[in-house]
């Protein structure tokens, strides 16, 4: 009988997995700079119908070089040692129910569907504009989806180091209170609570697939569009 030469996988120490979040969530703040330094200059450029869009797609760009930095470090991988290697049929229903309730919630406090009223709000604020800017607006989501999950991967990882139970959504508690708590400013006190309800919900999805990245965007992204 064999046995495998590989080595083990360096999973790193909770300072570097903590520093990495940080990291992650500084990322964020790259709509902060566009929307102060930016936004007067761009709509000076392309005026006032086509500056959202541009908005969306300068801040998308500077978010996916950030997360694309980060991820150069990031242990994403289908064997990943520290998760739990539940039964399938039970990581499903977890991402089943986190899914539902994360989509679910927001429809009830909203009272509202996310794709339908944001691409009416869109229609009515730029016209003839609305294909483009709602080709930029997915773009923006889609890889601010990609930032949360860079977090979420990086949270994780800070708190099985830190604290064990590989079981726990350590990755969302981290989300919700770093980019889920900066909604209580942006979006008042109700926003802020969905906002922070929902990153727990997408640790759950996190660990419902074993930390991968392409599953684990999958069904973030589905959460957090739908």
């Amino acid at each position: 009988m064999s046995t495998s030469t590989r080595p083990a996988p360096v999973l790193g120490t909770a300072p570097r997995w903590r520093n990495l979040a940080l990291y992650a969530f500084a990322v964020f703040g790259w709509e902060l700079v566009v929307g102060l330094a930016l936004d007067g200059a761009i709509r000076g450029a392309v005026g006032e119908r086509w500056a959202p869009a541009v908005h969306w797609l300068v801040t998308a760009a500077g978010w996916l070089a950030g997360a694309l930095l980060l991820l150069r470090h990031a242990p994403w991988r289908a064997d990943d040692p520290v998760a739990t290697p539940a039964g399938g049929a039970r990581r499903a229903a977890y991402a089943a129910a986190a899914l539902v309730l994360a989509v679910g919630s927001r429809a009830a406090l909203t009272h509202e569907w996310k794709p339908l009223a944001e691409a009416t709000r869109l229609r009515d604020d730029v016209g003839s504009a609305f294909a483009p800017s709602l080709a930029a607006l997915v773009v923006y989501y889609l890889v601010e989806v990609l930032v949360i999950v860079t977090l979420l991967g990086y949270g994780q990882r800070w708190g099985e180091a830190s604290r064990g139970r590989p079981d726990v959504p350590w990755g969302g508690f981290v989300l919700a209170t770093t980019w889920g708590l900066v909604h209580v400013l942006l979006q008042g006190p109700a926003g802020g609570a969905y906002a922070m309800g929902a990153a727990v919900l997408y640790g759950v999805l996190h660990r419902a697939v074993r930390g991968r990245l392409g599953p684990t965007y999958a069904l973030v992204a589905a959460a957090f569009v739908l």
